[in-house]
């Protein structure tokens, strides 16, 4: 593959000095008065004008050694209202197949129920105990849990169902079918659109017409009601041309909630991507990812979805939000924002150095006088003065690391040489000259990617890094293009987890007409609706000279300073995830009370719970036994504060 690609790029330099050489010799035949020129100079004149448009088309790039380390599936306990069961040996026999739609992505479920709750178990199907099911409110079986149930283990759950426990399951398994009295009729292939849902399950009528909006890709099952089946034994909460998507049943005093398709491998695909199968399709994405194209076009399917009238919502809040949602209305539970308390949507505002650190000192400076937070990424080897290096220094909330992986690159500041080929390297320099900084996230120059993206999510978590934020807005597309405002932690070509934090940015300059108007109703509907966040890249030297961008980032500022929103840095939301997450909540519902053992470690995190179950109301809420403040959300939600430490949290539903 490499011998047929070099063959290829020698081709291309070929025909872009062929090409160079019969511009020019047509420029001299237009001109009357052209000086006499020797074919040599000729000659010699077009190869250095292709070599240099060559430069610009393929910058030559350090390339980035896979990084081939036994995948490891981490499982744990920790106390908490939601546990997820995954089956590790069928994600690792599944890692090895050619078609990643058909591997076990089981592990993404993490990513879904950290979005919506917080605090979560894992728990390998192997070691499950009996007292795991008396230590939670809700089981999620993902794929590979539900297609290795025994019968043993299905008659377990079906007793935690009766007694009130709530279940979620991705896929067909024999306690689906027991449940919902249905059986598979077949498996259908191609784009999956939630082209109807309930409004109990997502009460927004615009975010409902978002999600109609954006196809998910894998494999549907179809199902049948069995002869004699009751006609209220499945309730359609979403399907897609008429064939249930999203089912719910019950089971005594449980419920059940069945996810017909595989949402995790959906989320996965248009999260990370699925490089192309078959060599010659590897081949070309390579050879399209050396010339660091902005964005590889097989990470972003169905661009065009992004230029429908209607908002496409960030996918992973929105979907874990309603399947957890329609869960607390049997087993009320709680739920740990994932926003501070008070605040209804996060604003991060970016900037890339791009080799413009005076440009970029100058914003900077401007918003630290407004006390607005940001984050910005510089590059390891760009020049600056004491003065650049100084404001940056003292303005700068976050500085992260710019990794430039061209070794060579040409823009409007000049030609650069690139001294570092291992990230961890640049980093080490980077903290070298910023002796006061800790170095936590990353964004990629040009955004260029290695075929797989697990490549790439690897190299940056293998060089101590956090929190990135490669992914997002192009010139043709913005908003949710990655499924997710929240961000997510990537998986590994195995279906394993990654430590690194992905955070897509939505806005990109005013690229793709990003303008005032569309930066304003993201932030009006993750206030109202879905309670996400919104990341800003504005480069300092566009700002400084267009004025609509520079309008753009003066609305970002005054946006940055309301209530309602949480104006953050990429390592600060990190640490505010970690700290959800850390979260120890223990619920029991009886008798129309719910009581919630709660420890939390720090200051400004909150609960959101249910306002009502049934036709009950939420009447009373007491935190350690005194009357609580509480903050109504438009949502069906109550919204509490909880002061660090171990708390009791008593709701009373009349």
């Amino acid at each position: 593959m490499q011998t047929v690609k070099r063959i290829l790029n020698a081709t291309l330099a070929v025909c872009i000095i062929a090409a160079a050489y019969g511009l020019i010799v047509i420029l001299r035949a237009s001109n009357p008065f052209r000086p006499p020129l020797l074919p040599s100079t000729l000659t010699a004149a077009a190869i250095i004008l292709g070599l240099a448009i060559l430069l610009v088309l393929k910058p030559p790039r350090f390339a980035t050694r896979p990084i081939h380390t036994p995948a490891v599936y981490p499982t744990r306990r920790h106390q908490s209202d939601v546990t997820i069961l995954v089956s590790v040996d069928a994600v690792r026999q599944a890692s090895t197949h050619p078609d990643p739609l058909k591997r076990d992505w089981s592990f993404e479920w993490e990513n879904i129920v950290a979005a919506a709750v917080g605090p979560h178990s894992i728990i390998d199907l192997s070691e499950l105990a009996s007292d795991d099911f008396k230590n939670t409110a809700v089981l999620v079986l993902t794929k590979s849990a539900s297609a290795n149930l025994d019968r043993g283990l299905a008659e377990e759950l079906l007793a935690f169902m009766r007694q009130g426990g709530v279940i979620i399951s991705e896929g067909m398994s024999a306690l689906v079918s027991d449940v919902l009295e249905v059986d598979v009729a077949k498996i259908n292939k191609g784009p999956i659109w939630l082209d109807h849902l309930a409004p109990e399950l997502v009460p927004d009528r615009l975010t409902r017409a978002g999600l109609a909006a954006r196809p998910f890709y894998g494999t549907l099952s179809e199902v049948r009601p069995r002869p004699g089946a009751s006609s209220e034994a499945m309730n359609i909460l979403a399907s897609s041309c008429g064939r249930p998507c999203i089912v719910q049943g019950t089971q005594g005093n449980g419920h059940l909630v069945a996810i017909l398709f595989d949402l995790a491998a959906a989320l996965v695909h248009l999260k990370q991507g699925f490089y192309p199968r078959g060599l010659l399709a590897r081949m070309f994405a390579s050879i399209r990812h050396g010339w660091g194209w902005p964005k590889p076009a097989h990470l972003i399917p169905r661009l065009s979805d992004f230029r429908r009238p209607e908002p496409i919502p960030p996918l992973q809040e929105v979907l874990a939000d309603a399947i957890f949602r329609t869960a607390a209305r049997v087993h009320p539970f709680g739920a740990v924002s994932r926003l501070p308390a008070g605040k209804r949507a996060f604003l991060a505002m970016t900037h890339d150095e791009d080799y413009a650190s005076r440009e970029l000192s100058a914003i900077v400076k401007e918003a630290n006088e407004r006390g607005v937070a940001q984050t910005v990424f510089l590059l390891p080897d760009c020049r600056r003065e004491t003065y650049q290096r100084e404001v940056l220094e003292a303005a700068c909330a976050e500085i992260g690391f710019h990794w430039n992986r061209f070794r060579i690159h040409l823009d409007r500041k000049g030609i650069h040489v690139n001294r570092y080929a291992r990230p961890a390297d640049a980093i080490d320099i980077l903290r070298t000259r910023l002796l006061t900084r800790q170095i936590a996230s990353s964004r990629i120059h040009w955004l260029s990617w290695d075929t797989h993206p697990g490549t790439t999510f690897a190299t940056l978590a293998g060089a101590g890094l956090d929190t990135d934020s490669s992914q997002g807005a192009i010139s043709t597309a913005k908003g949710y293009i990655f499924a997710t405002g929240y961000g997510y932690r990537p998986l590994s070509p195995a279906g394993a987890p990654i430590s690194l934090l992905e955070v897509p940015y939505e806005i990109e300059d005013d690229l793709a007409g990003a303008d005032v108007a569309f930066m304003a109703s993201l932030i009006e509907l993750n206030i109202n609706s879905w309670h996400s966040g919104l990341v800003i890249l504005i480069h300092p030297w566009e700002c400084t000279k267009r004025g609509r961008l520079r309008n753009l980032f003066d609305q970002a500022l005054k946006t940055a300073e309301r209530d309602r929103v949480w104006a953050t840095t990429l390592a600060e939301l990190h640490a505010f995830r970690a700290s959800r997450e850390r979260c120890e909540v223990s619920s029991t519902f009886a008798g129309n009370i719910l009581k919630i053992e709660i420890y939390t470690e720090d200051e400004g995190l909150c609960l959101h719970l249910p306002s009502s179950h049934g036709d009950l109301k939420l009447s009373e809420l007491r935190l350690d036994g005194d009357r609580a403040e509480t903050s109504s959300l438009p949502d069906g939600l109550t919204e509490v504060a909880l002061p660090r430490g171990r708390h009791t949290i008593t709701l009373t539903y009349s």
